[in-house]
């Protein structure tokens, strides 16, 4: 397509959309989950699979570049622990909340609900000192709010944003990141 993207839906299993961009010789493709769920990659002549469900592996990145398959690396002793919480603004004025991880296999649960958007980290630890609520109005983002809080064996994280917004989640190693974009011309 002259634009450089497309869009297609393809609805199988928990794959919902995926979307695919190229700009400066570069491509980009982001698969749209129904939830966040393991996935393993290998390349495979000019191709790269991505499976999608597989046990044990991070959770899915929206980018990877190609390269030399990683060698595994071994469970950290100990529960997974939230190491850090951050926010900040995108260069389109995006809000990024950004959760570093002790493990990078973590398990992660992103739905939402109303007007907010709930994060679950299955079996994850927050350190008191992150529990709380951060207000990141000041920011010029679509997020006002993020709540941090253990809850059992979980950790749950609540962003509240104003105004109509889409997300997208991905994982990269120990780094998760939400980002907020407020939707133009959307019905209030």
């Amino acid at each position: 397509r002259p634009s450089g993207r497309m869009s297609q839906n393809i609805g199988i299993g928990l794959a919902e959309r995926v979307n695919a961009a190229q700009a400066n010789g570069r491509t980009r493709v982001v698969i749209q989950l129904a939830r966040l769920i393991p996935y393993t990659t290998r390349v495979q002549g000019n191709e790269i699979i991505v499976s999608l469900g597989a046990a044990r592996e991070p959770a899915p990145s929206v980018q990877q570049t190609a390269g030399p398959p990683e060698t595994p690396t071994a469970r950290p002793r100990g529960p997974v622990r939230v190491t850090d919480i951050d926010f900040r603004r995108g260069p389109q004025g995006e809000g990024q909340v950004i959760v570093n991880l002790s493990d990078p296999n973590t398990t992660m649960d992103v739905e939402r609900q109303g007007d907010k958007t709930v994060v679950t980290l299955r079996d994850t630890v927050l350190p008191e000192a992150l529990r709380q609520r951060y207000d990141v109005l000041d920011f010029a983002t679509p997020v006002q709010e993020i709540a941090a809080r253990q809850q059992g064996d979980n950790v749950e994280l609540t962003v509240i944003p104003s105004g109509p917004y889409e997300q997208l989640a991905y994982q990269s190693d120990k780094r998760m990141t939400l980002e907020f974009r407020e939707v133009i011309g959307a019905p209030v």
